[in-house]
């Protein structure tokens, strides 16, 4: 399983002060499953990541498109903080050893797959020219959307295991986590005059 470490000497050596070194062998960690270099993405994700973003113009007095722009975006950022929460319980109920656990993961991976559809719904109303700053919104949604297609993968492989690594899965939300703040952030200051209940 691990790889071993020795001085080679040979039969035929003329040399007799050479001492023999013992063999030390380390134990090797695996490393995390990584995800293909080229990952494909769904189609109609994959196009709506490649087209700019404000080649459409708002409608004058209709305020549906900042409404549902500012909407998706607020879904981003919460749903990504929420993941945290799903994932205390799902090693929660790993450590217990309950029945509650494919639940849990269900219920994880529930979460995974709204927030991907908040992530659609925002590049899809990417398409208006809200403002100057749609493209680089979309840009932060994009990046946020493609860690989060990986981390999903990832997900599913990293808790077949018998011992889930819970620390990298965390590591890989609380990335979604600045995606989605950063998001709301820069939504927020751009300072849409509509109301969203």
């Amino acid at each position: 399983m691990g790889q071993c470490l020795s001085l080679f000497k040979s039969e035929t050596s003329s040399e007799e002060g050479i001492e023999m070194v013992p063999i030390i062998k380390f134990p090797i960690v695996p490393p995390p499953p990584r995800p293909p270099q080229h990952v494909v993405y769904p189609p109609s994700m994959a196009e709506l990541i490649r087209v700019p973003a404000g080649r459409l113009p708002l409608i004058p007095d209709d305020d549906y498109v900042l409404v549902e722009y500012t909407r998706a975006a607020r879904e981003i950022f919460a749903n990504a903080n929420r993941l945290t929460e799903k994932l205390n319980k799902l090693e929660e109920c790993h450590k217990e050893s309950n029945n509650e656990i494919g639940n849990a993961f269900t219920i994880l991976c529930i979460f995974i797959d709204r927030l991907a559809k908040h992530y659609e719904d925002f590049l899809r109303l990417s398409a208006f020219n809200v403002d100057q700053f749609a493209q680089s919104r979309k840009d932060m949604a994009s990046e946020g959307y493609k860690a989060l297609y990986v981390m999903k993968k990832e997900v599913e492989v990293l808790l077949k295991k018998k011992k889930p690594w819970f620390n990298e899965i965390r590591r890989k939300i609380k990335a979604q986590i600045k995606h989605g703040n950063g998001l709301w952030e820069h939504v927020q200051k751009a300072k849409f005059r509509v109301a969203i209940e």
